[in-house]
């Protein structure tokens, strides 16, 4: 009976080893990703004109234009 007990708690330990590996490597791509993806540098500067300028722009007359031309 101590034998059984013994090999679960090594394989306890072998799994918990695995799923703490597992979940630091997942928190550093995670890390990578944002330093990356959302870092400083890479950063846009906005101010609230030109995101109103960008949302209310009027498309429909660029597409319309462009219908046009189409023969």
């Amino acid at each position: 009976m101590s034998e059984s007990k013994t090999s679960s708690n090594i394989n306890d330990r072998k799994l918990v080893t695995k799923v703490s590996l597992a979940l630091v490597c997942k928190i550093a791509i995670i890390a990578c990703l944002g330093l990356a993806f959302f870092g400083s540098d890479t950063r846009v500067e906005t101010d609230p004109q030109t995101v109103s300028q960008a949302i209310l722009a009027n498309t429909a007359t660029v597409s319309s234009a462009a219908e046009q031309k189409v023969p």
